[in-house]
């Protein structure tokens, strides 16, 4: 990798490092519709949060397809590769990650960790992960938001 990389490379987890001590604050996120679930997931991943609907529509295009094209593809991968380096050796985050890993019949942790991302788990597993960021050393199987997302993968 060369010099610029390696600068792009630091300055990019520098940025996320940054926007995540900055989320961990905010643990609960709440949604009941689609949109309120697209909306919480481009927070949590740092994506652009304009609305869909003051965007030019010249095809007139309908909402969501408007908040897929604007999905940003290098935020989201750099949130996920983030999240699972920081929990993929972790016990507690392996369970949960096999487990909602066979809902996909897969046994691969880093799907796992996509399907707790999903529509159904969000809500349980973000303040569960923010739990562990906030404080690796306390975090244990008593966690309530560990409990609540080892319930629902269940």
């Amino acid at each position: 990798m060369d010099r610029n990389k390696c600068i792009e490379y630091k300055n990019k987890y520098k940025t996320m490092d940054s926007i995540l001590s900055i989320l961990m604050e905010k643990k609960e996120y709440t949604y009941t519709t689609t949109k309120e679930y697209r909306e919480v997931f481009r927070q949590i991943t740092n994506q652009s949060t304009f609305s869909v609907v003051d965007a030019p529509n010249p095809h007139d295009i309908d909402e969501e397809t408007l908040d897929e094209l604007a999905y940003d593809e290098a935020a989201v991968g750099a949130f996920l590769e983030k999240m699972y380096l920081a929990t993929r050796s972790h016990p507690l985050f392996q369970a949960i990650y096999g487990l909602a890993a066979a809902k996909m019949i897969s046994t691969d942790c880093s799907i796992g960790m996509t399907v707790l991302l999903s529509y159904d788990y969000l809500w349980a597993f973000y303040p569960c992960y923010c739990d562990f960021i906030n404080d690796s050393n306390w975090f244990d199987e008593t966690n309530e938001w560990y409990i609540k997302t080892l319930e629902l993968v269940q």
